[in-house]
């Protein structure tokens, strides 16, 4: 599971991705959500760096040969302590391993 993984730039996140990719066992589920690059307009904590904010083209196309179950860009509200309210912009995915 990853939430809110500010991970890096780019090629730092790719890294991540493909290192979930191949330690994740046939049939495992991995879950994600983190700030979408869509994010800096939002008042909402965790974001403020564009370098740190995921593409949902980068996740797509790391997760592509996996069986995607749930796949969401878009608004949330949320409401997590102090540093973390309000509404945001993010990338949520639920994905398979596949054999």
């Amino acid at each position: 599971m990853n939430v809110f993984g500010h991970i890096g730039d780019a090629s730092a996140r790719q890294r991540l991705m493909k290192g979930i990719k191949r330690t994740l066992r046939p049939d495992g589920l991995y879950i994600m959500e983190v700030r979408s690059d869509r994010q800096l307009p939002y008042r909402a904590d965790g974001g403020k760096d564009s370098s740190l904010l995921y593409s949902p083209y980068e996740v797509l196309d790391i997760f592509t040969d996996w069986k995607i179950k749930h796949f969401y860009y878009g608004e949330v509200e949320r409401f997590e302590g102090k540093s973390h309210n309000g509404l945001g912009h993010v990338i949520q995915l639920a994905a398979y391993k596949t054999l």
